[in-house]
Protein backbone atom coordinates (compact mmCIF):
# COMPACT_ATOMS: atom_id res chain seq x y z
CA UNK A 1 0.00 0.00 0.00
CA UNK A 2 1.37 3.59 -0.70
CA UNK A 3 2.08 5.75 1.91
CA UNK A 4 -0.04 8.57 2.47
CA UNK A 5 1.54 11.96 2.44
CA UNK A 6 0.83 14.12 5.09
CA UNK A 7 1.92 17.61 6.28
CA UNK A 8 1.81 18.72 9.47
CA UNK A 9 2.02 22.46 10.11
CA UNK A 10 3.82 23.57 13.57
CA UNK A 11 4.66 20.02 13.89
CA UNK A 12 7.99 20.15 15.63
CA UNK A 13 7.07 20.62 19.17
CA UNK A 14 4.79 19.60 21.92
CA UNK A 15 1.36 19.23 20.48
CA UNK A 16 2.85 19.42 16.81
CA UNK A 17 5.54 16.86 17.96
CA UNK A 18 3.41 14.41 18.94
CA UNK A 19 0.72 14.73 15.93
CA UNK A 20 3.95 14.34 13.91
CA UNK A 21 4.99 11.18 15.60
CA UNK A 22 1.64 9.78 15.24
CA UNK A 23 0.96 9.96 11.28
CA UNK A 24 5.02 8.81 10.76
CA UNK A 25 4.78 5.59 13.06
CA UNK A 26 1.25 4.93 11.39
CA UNK A 27 3.01 4.54 8.23
CA UNK A 28 2.62 8.07 6.30
CA UNK A 29 5.37 10.03 4.76
CA UNK A 30 5.27 12.56 6.92
CA UNK A 31 6.14 16.04 6.33
CA UNK A 32 6.55 18.62 9.11
CA UNK A 33 7.37 21.92 10.04
CA UNK A 34 8.22 24.89 12.09
CA UNK A 35 9.42 28.39 11.89
CA UNK A 36 12.48 28.20 14.05
CA UNK A 37 14.98 25.11 13.51
CA UNK A 38 15.67 24.49 16.89
CA UNK A 39 13.66 21.02 17.07
CA UNK A 40 12.64 19.97 13.86
CA UNK A 41 16.33 18.34 12.97
CA UNK A 42 15.95 16.72 16.53
CA UNK A 43 13.13 15.27 16.02
CA UNK A 44 13.10 13.88 12.23
CA UNK A 45 16.53 12.03 12.88
CA UNK A 46 15.17 10.32 16.10
CA UNK A 47 11.82 9.21 13.88
CA UNK A 48 13.96 8.37 10.89
CA UNK A 49 16.37 6.50 12.81
CA UNK A 50 13.67 4.49 14.02
CA UNK A 51 12.52 3.58 10.48
CA UNK A 52 9.77 5.91 10.16
CA UNK A 53 9.41 8.71 6.78
CA UNK A 54 9.29 11.92 7.93
CA UNK A 55 10.89 15.07 7.24
CA UNK A 56 11.47 18.75 8.29
CA UNK A 57 11.01 21.83 6.35
CA UNK A 58 11.49 25.18 7.98
CA UNK A 59 8.80 27.57 7.15
CA UNK A 60 6.50 30.26 8.62
CA UNK A 61 2.42 29.61 8.79
CA UNK A 62 2.62 33.59 9.07
CA UNK A 63 4.24 33.99 5.23
CA UNK A 64 1.89 33.49 2.48
CA UNK A 65 4.55 33.24 0.14
CA UNK A 66 6.24 30.29 2.22
CA UNK A 67 2.91 28.43 2.62
CA UNK A 68 1.98 28.46 -1.17
CA UNK A 69 5.60 27.33 -1.87
CA UNK A 70 5.93 24.60 1.01
CA UNK A 71 2.67 23.25 -1.10
CA UNK A 72 3.82 23.59 -4.26
CA UNK A 73 7.20 21.54 -2.96
CA UNK A 74 5.16 18.85 -1.77
CA UNK A 75 2.81 18.32 -5.06
CA UNK A 76 6.15 18.38 -7.02
CA UNK A 77 7.85 16.35 -4.94
CA UNK A 78 5.44 13.53 -3.68
CA UNK A 79 2.56 14.50 -6.40
CA UNK A 80 0.00 14.87 -3.96
CA UNK A 81 -1.00 16.17 -0.55
CA UNK A 82 -3.67 14.02 1.29
CA UNK A 83 -3.91 15.17 4.66
CA UNK A 84 -2.95 18.29 6.45
CA UNK A 85 -2.94 19.53 10.05
CA UNK A 86 -2.96 22.95 10.91
CA UNK A 87 -1.29 23.31 14.30
CA UNK A 88 -0.35 26.93 14.67
CA UNK A 89 -1.22 29.35 17.44
CA UNK A 90 -0.08 31.51 20.20
CA UNK A 91 -0.02 34.99 21.43
CA UNK A 92 1.75 38.55 20.89
CA UNK A 93 4.65 37.71 23.01
CA UNK A 94 4.13 41.05 24.69
CA UNK A 95 0.86 39.92 25.70
CA UNK A 96 0.22 37.33 28.22
CA UNK A 97 -2.62 34.88 28.17
CA UNK A 98 -4.35 36.95 30.73
CA UNK A 99 -4.27 39.55 29.50
CA UNK A 100 -7.18 41.83 29.52
CA UNK A 101 -8.83 44.07 26.77
CA UNK A 102 -8.09 47.22 28.13
CA UNK A 103 -4.80 46.69 28.00
CA UNK A 104 -4.18 44.80 25.01
CA UNK A 105 -2.55 47.00 22.22
CA UNK A 106 -3.80 47.23 18.60
CA UNK A 107 -0.44 45.51 17.48
CA UNK A 108 -0.75 42.89 20.12
CA UNK A 109 -4.23 41.98 18.89
CA UNK A 110 -3.21 42.11 15.45
CA UNK A 111 -0.20 39.65 16.08
CA UNK A 112 -2.38 37.46 18.25
CA UNK A 113 -5.01 36.93 15.32
CA UNK A 114 -2.23 36.54 12.41
CA UNK A 115 -1.02 33.29 14.64
CA UNK A 116 -3.98 32.10 15.75
CA UNK A 117 -5.95 32.53 13.05
CA UNK A 118 -4.49 33.90 9.89
CA UNK A 119 -1.65 31.34 9.63
CA UNK A 120 -4.61 28.62 9.26
CA UNK A 121 -6.57 30.62 6.80
CA UNK A 122 -2.96 30.53 4.58
CA UNK A 123 -2.58 26.68 5.53
CA UNK A 124 -5.81 25.80 4.22
CA UNK A 125 -6.25 28.22 1.44
CA UNK A 126 -2.99 26.34 -0.30
CA UNK A 127 -3.80 22.85 1.10
CA UNK A 128 -7.70 22.92 -1.05
CA UNK A 129 -6.31 24.54 -3.64
CA UNK A 130 -3.73 21.58 -4.05
CA UNK A 131 -6.44 19.66 -3.16
CA UNK A 132 -8.99 20.66 -5.62
CA UNK A 133 -6.21 20.43 -8.58
CA UNK A 134 -5.85 17.21 -7.88
CA UNK A 135 -8.98 16.04 -7.57
CA UNK A 136 -8.26 13.38 -5.30
CA UNK A 137 -10.04 15.09 -2.28
CA UNK A 138 -8.16 15.12 1.11
CA UNK A 139 -8.50 15.59 4.68
CA UNK A 140 -7.32 18.53 7.12
CA UNK A 141 -7.27 18.97 10.65
CA UNK A 142 -7.00 22.40 12.42
CA UNK A 143 -5.72 22.91 16.21
CA UNK A 144 -8.46 24.94 17.95
CA UNK A 145 -8.83 25.47 21.69
CA UNK A 146 -11.56 24.98 24.22
CA UNK A 147 -10.62 28.74 24.95
CA UNK A 148 -12.66 29.30 21.60
CA UNK A 149 -15.79 27.06 22.40
CA UNK A 150 -16.05 28.50 26.76
CA UNK A 151 -15.38 31.33 28.30
CA UNK A 152 -11.29 30.95 29.98
CA UNK A 153 -9.78 32.26 32.76
CA UNK A 154 -6.09 31.18 31.49
CA UNK A 155 -6.65 32.95 28.02
CA UNK A 156 -6.50 36.45 26.55
CA UNK A 157 -9.56 38.00 24.72
CA UNK A 158 -7.17 38.07 21.20
CA UNK A 159 -6.49 34.58 21.67
CA UNK A 160 -10.05 33.44 22.35
CA UNK A 161 -11.68 35.05 19.86
CA UNK A 162 -8.98 33.87 17.32
CA UNK A 163 -9.63 30.80 18.32
CA UNK A 164 -13.74 30.91 18.20
CA UNK A 165 -13.35 32.27 14.59
CA UNK A 166 -10.63 29.45 13.64
CA UNK A 167 -13.71 26.99 14.90
CA UNK A 168 -16.01 29.03 12.58
CA UNK A 169 -13.84 28.79 9.93
CA UNK A 170 -13.33 25.51 9.84
CA UNK A 171 -17.33 24.65 10.22
CA UNK A 172 -17.80 26.84 6.58
CA UNK A 173 -14.84 25.56 4.87
CA UNK A 174 -16.26 22.02 5.78
CA UNK A 175 -19.91 22.50 4.48
CA UNK A 176 -18.06 24.65 1.17
CA UNK A 177 -15.72 21.83 -0.18
CA UNK A 178 -17.47 18.94 1.49
CA UNK A 179 -19.04 18.34 -2.39
CA UNK A 180 -15.24 18.02 -3.77
CA UNK A 181 -14.44 15.30 -0.94
CA UNK A 182 -12.08 17.19 1.23
CA UNK A 183 -13.27 16.68 4.97
CA UNK A 184 -12.33 19.78 7.43
CA UNK A 185 -12.35 19.19 11.21
CA UNK A 186 -10.62 20.61 14.66
CA UNK A 187 -9.56 19.53 17.42
CA UNK A 188 -9.70 21.69 20.39
CA UNK A 189 -7.56 20.92 23.39
CA UNK A 190 -8.54 21.78 26.69
CA UNK A 191 -5.26 22.79 29.22
CA UNK A 192 -2.25 20.81 27.65
CA UNK A 193 0.50 19.36 29.44
CA UNK A 194 3.52 21.88 28.29
CA UNK A 195 6.90 20.21 27.24
CA UNK A 196 9.15 21.56 30.63
CA UNK A 197 8.73 23.90 33.43
CA UNK A 198 9.05 27.29 33.18
CA UNK A 199 8.96 29.85 36.09
CA UNK A 200 5.69 28.19 37.57
CA UNK A 201 3.69 27.80 34.17
CA UNK A 202 3.73 23.71 35.05
CA UNK A 203 2.34 24.31 38.29
CA UNK A 204 0.08 26.97 37.17
CA UNK A 205 -1.14 24.71 34.18
CA UNK A 206 -1.68 21.64 36.52
CA UNK A 207 -3.96 23.83 39.14
CA UNK A 208 -6.19 24.98 35.72
CA UNK A 209 -6.59 21.79 34.63
CA UNK A 210 -7.49 19.86 38.03
CA UNK A 211 -10.13 23.34 38.04
CA UNK A 212 -11.45 23.30 34.45
CA UNK A 213 -11.58 19.67 34.04
CA UNK A 214 -13.96 17.02 35.15
CA UNK A 215 -10.75 14.45 35.27
CA UNK A 216 -8.82 16.54 37.46
CA UNK A 217 -5.40 16.72 35.07
CA UNK A 218 -4.33 18.52 32.29
CA UNK A 219 -4.29 16.52 28.37
CA UNK A 220 -1.59 14.79 27.03
CA UNK A 221 0.18 15.85 23.51
CA UNK A 222 -0.28 12.17 22.52
CA UNK A 223 -3.96 12.41 23.40
CA UNK A 224 -4.80 15.30 21.29
CA UNK A 225 -2.41 13.61 18.25
CA UNK A 226 -4.54 10.26 18.66
CA UNK A 227 -7.45 12.51 18.32
CA UNK A 228 -6.06 14.42 14.89
CA UNK A 229 -5.34 10.94 13.58
CA UNK A 230 -8.50 9.57 13.54
CA UNK A 231 -10.53 12.72 12.29
CA UNK A 232 -8.14 12.10 9.48
CA UNK A 233 -8.55 8.63 8.85
CA UNK A 234 -11.00 6.84 6.77
CA UNK A 235 -12.22 5.80 9.73
CA UNK A 236 -14.20 9.28 10.10
CA UNK A 237 -15.21 9.27 6.75
CA UNK A 238 -18.30 11.28 7.48
CA UNK A 239 -17.11 13.65 9.67
CA UNK A 240 -17.07 16.79 8.50
CA UNK A 241 -17.18 20.22 10.23
CA UNK A 242 -16.74 18.49 13.46
CA UNK A 243 -14.86 19.80 16.43
CA UNK A 244 -13.50 17.42 18.75
CA UNK A 245 -12.62 18.67 22.47
CA UNK A 246 -9.99 16.81 24.17
CA UNK A 247 -10.61 18.46 27.59
CA UNK A 248 -10.98 15.63 29.96
CA UNK A 249 -14.81 16.95 29.99
CA UNK A 250 -14.38 20.68 30.10
CA UNK A 251 -16.99 21.20 27.19
CA UNK A 252 -19.69 19.30 29.16
CA UNK A 253 -19.64 21.51 31.79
Amino acid sequence: MTAQIVLVVGGARNIGAAITRRFATGGARTIFTDIVDSDGPGLEHTLRRDGYDASFVMSDASDEGDVEQLVADMVRHHGRIEIAVNNVGGVHPDEGKQTPLHKITLDGWRQTLDLSLTTTFLGMKHQIAAMLLLGRGGSIVNTASLAGLRVSPNSSPAYAAAKAALIHLTRKTAIAYAPNGIRINAVAPGVVAPDMDHGGVEGARRDAAEALHANGRWVAPDEIAAAAYWLASAEASSVTGHVLPVDGGWAAR
